[in-house]
C-alpha cells in the first residue's frame, strides 16, 4: 500500500526542465556538427586523391608502354607536314581523350576494346572519331572521373547524355590561340607558343609524311615524354575543373566536360584573357591564376576561355568553358596530379608566379616546393 501511495506522488518533467534538455542536446549537435562536416570533407578530399592518385598511375603505365610518352590532351592533329601546327585549324572536330587513352591501365580494358573494333577500318584504329561512333559513349560514365565534391550532371543530359569528369589535363599557360609570344630562351615552346604543359591540347609528335589531307586524322598522336625539366614532383599533370557545375551561381552551366572528348578534357593554368604569360627576369608578367576563376552571381555570364579556342565537338566552332581549375572542396582548395605520381592539394591563394610555374613543364623557373 505505501508503495502505491509512493508512486502516485511522482510527477514527470515540467516544460522549464524538457526545455533545459532540449537546449543542452541542440548544443551538443551544434558542437558537433563541424567535426561531422569536417570529417565528411576528409573523407571526401581523400576519396578525390585516391581516384587522382589511381589517373597518375593510369598515365605512368601508359608512358612506360611508350618510351615514356604521355597522352596529348586530344589525340589528333589535322595538318599536314614535318613540324607540328601552331594551333588546331577552325572546323577540326574533337579527337579521343587522354582519359581515353588510359582506359587500359584504368580497370576499363574491355570498353576500350570494344571501342578499338567498332572505330578500326582502313584508316587503322580509331580512325573514326569519338562523335560519328553512334551511341558508344552514351549514358557511359565513371565513377573514377567524378569527384564527391563535384555538384555536377554526372550524366550530361544537355549534352546528348556523355559522360562527365571533373579531372582535366594541364596543358601549360594562358592560350594565346596560336599567336607568338615573347618567352625567355629557358622556356621551352608548346606546340601552341602557350600550350607548355606535359599534356598539351595539340600532340607534339605529327602525321608520318606519307599521311594525305583524307588520312591525317587516323593517327593516334601523342604528348611530351617524361623529362627531367623543371623536376616531375614540381610540375603538374592533371588538375580538376568545375565545368557542368552551377554553382555558385544559379545560371545554365556550360557542359564542356565530356570525359572522351580530347578538347573539353584539358585546362590551363591562368586565366586566358590574360594572354600566354612571358617568363623574363625570373619572373611572369602580369600575373593571375585562374584557380576557382568562375561566375558568380554577380557575373553570371563570365567565361574562363575569353581568348581561349575550344574547339565545338561537331562544327568546329569556338566555345566557351566558364571554369578552369577549379572544386568544391572545403578552404578553397583544388586537387592536383604532379608528373611524379603524387598527389597535393593547392589553395586559391597560391603565388601566381609559382602556380603558372607548377604548370609548365621546362620553364626553367625557381619554383619552391612549399606552397
Amino acid at each position: 500500500m505505501s508503495s502505491i501511495v509512493f508512486n502516485s506522488k511522482r510527477r514527470g518533467f515540467t516544460l522549464v526542465e524538457l526545455l533545459v534538455v532540449i537546449a543542452i542536446i541542440a548544443t551538443l549537435i551544434g558542437l558537433l556538427l563541424p567535426a561531422v562536416q569536417s570529417a565528411r570533407e576528409a573523407a571526401n578530399r581523400a576519396a578525390c586523391s585516391n581516384k587522382m592518385k589511381q589517373i597518375g598511375l593510369g598515365l605512368h603505365q601508359y608512358a612506360s608502354a611508350r618510351k615514356d610518352s604521355f597522352p596529348a590532351a586530344n589525340d589528333r592533329w589535322y595538318a599536314l607536314g614535318t613540324t607540328p601546327a601552331t594551333k588546331m585549324p577552325a572546323g577540326s572536330p574533337s579527337g579521343y581523350s587522354w582519359i581515353f587513352h588510359i582506359l587500359p591501365y584504368f580497370e576499363e580494358s574491355a570498353f576500350y576494346d570494344r571501342i578499338k573494333s567498332v572505330t578500326s577500318g582502313t584508316g587503322g584504329q580509331f580512325s573514326t572519331l569519338p562523335m560519328t561512333v553512334s551511341g558508344s559513349f552514351a549514358n557511359v560514365q565513371l565513377a573514377a572521373l567524378i569527384c564527391p565534391t563535384w555538384g555536377g550532371d554526372a550524366i550530361m543530359s544537355a549534352n546528348n547524355s556523355f559522360g562527365a569528369t571533373c579531372y582535366k589535363a594541364m596543358a601549360g599557360r594562358g592560350s594565346s590561340v596560336g599567336t607568338s609570344v615573347a618567352s625567355s630562351a629557358a622556356l621551352a615552346k608548346g606546340t601552341w607558343s602557350s600550350d607548355d604543359g606535359y599534356m598539351p591540347l595539340v600532340p607534339t609528335t605529327s602525321p608520318p609524311q606519307s599521311a594525305t589531307t583524307a588520312n591525317a586524322r587516323n593517327y593516334v598522336l601523342r604528348g611530351r615524354g617524361l623529362t627531367s625539366g623543371d623536376g616531375t614532383s614540381k610540375t603538374i599533370m592533371v588538375g580538376e575543373s568545375k565545368e557542368g557545375n552551377p554553382r555558385p551561381y544559379s545560371g545554365t552551366p556550360t557542359y564542356n566536360c565530356a570525359w572522351f572528348l580530347g578538347t573539353q578534357a584539358w585546362l590551363v593554368a591562368g586565366r586566358p584573357q590574360d594572354g600566354c604569360l612571358a617568363y623574363t627576369n625570373s619572373t611572369y608578367a602580369n600575373t593571375a591564376t585562374g584557380l576557382n576563376f568562375g561566375p558568380t552571381s554577380a557575373a553570371p555570364t563570365v567565361m574562363y576561355t575569353t581568348s581561349q579556342q575550344l574547339l565545338a565537338s561537331t562544327a568546329g566552332a569556338a566555345a566557351d568553358m566558364i571554369w578552369g581549375p577549379s572544386s568544391d572542396h572545403a578552404g578553397n582548395l583544388v586537387m592536383h596530379t604532379f608528373a611524379d605520381g603524387s598527389i597535393r592539394s593547392i589553395g586559391a591563394d597560391v603565388s601566381p608566379d609559382i602556380y603558372i610555374g607548377l604548370s609548365t613543364y621546362a620553364g626553367g623557373e625557381n619554383t619552391t616546393s612549399d606552397f
